[in-house]
C-alpha cells in the first residue's frame, strides 16, 4: 500500500493548523553559505578566463603579490571577533611575541576556526573592488578570487595574519598608522 505524501497547502503534521509549506522543516531558497559558494564559483569562471594566456611563471608572480595584499589594504584583512577565541588569542600572543614557529603551528586552527564561505566572498568582493577601482591589478584579483575557491587559502590565511598582528601592533596599517594593543 502506497503512503499518500502530504501536500503542501494541507496542515503540517506538528499539530500548528498553518500549512506544510510555512511550517516546520521548510526550506525557503537557498542560505548566505549556498549563496556565496555560488558567488564565488562564478566567479572564479570569470577569472579562469581572464588567465587563460598566463604562463605558470608568471601565474606564480601574480600568486606571490595575492599573498601580500592585505598588507596594501585593511579591506582585506579579515574582521576579527570582538572576543578571540583561545586559538586565535594563542595565535595573537605567537604574532606579538615574534614567534615564528609558534605562528606556524597554530594558524591553521585559527584560519579554519575564521574560515567560511560568507568570508571568502566578502574578500572576493573586496579585491574585485580595488581592481575596480585600480588599485590592484585585474590579474592578480582573478588569481585572488582563484585562490579563494581552494581549500587551503593563501589570501585567507594572510589576512588573518595580518588582521592579528595590527591588532597587537606587530604591523602598520596601510596607511602607515600603528595600532595600539587592546
Amino acid at each position: 500500500m502506497r503512503m499518500a505524501r502530504r501536500g503542501r497547502n494541507e496542515p503540517c503534521e506538528c499539530g500548528s493548523g498553518t500549512k506544510a509549506k510555512r511550517c516546520c522543516g521548510v526550506t525557503r531558497g537557498p542560505g548566505p553559505a549556498e549563496l556565496a559558494k555560488a558567488f564565488l564559483a562564478d566567479e572564479r569562471r570569470r577569472a579562469v578566463g581572464r588567465l587563460l594566456r598566463v604562463s605558470r611563471d608568471d601565474f606564480d608572480e601574480l600568486f606571490h603579490e595575492v599573498v601580500h595584499l592585505p598588507v596594501r589594504d585593511v579591506s582585506l584583512q579579515i574582521c576579527l571577533p570582538r572576543l578571540l577565541s583561545p586559538e586565535l588569542e594563542a595565535l595573537r600572543a605567537a604574532i606579538d611575541d615574534d614567534d615564528d614557529d609558534a605562528v606556524d603551528a597554530l594558524v591553521g586552527p585559527a584560519v579554519a576556526e575564521l574560515d567560511d564561505p560568507q568570508r571568502r566572498a566578502e574578500l572576493a568582493k573586496a579585491v574585485m573592488a580595488l581592481a575596480e577601482s585600480g588599485r590592484v591589478d585585474s590579474q592578480v584579483a582573478a588569481v585572488a578570487v582563484i585562490d579563494l575557491t581552494t581549500a587551503s587559502s593563501a589570501l585567507l590565511r594572510s589576512s588573518v595574519l595580518e588582521a592579528l598582528a595590527v591588532s597587537v601592533g606587530a604591523a602598520r596599517t596601510p596607511a602607515g598608522l600603528l595600532v595600539a594593543s587592546r
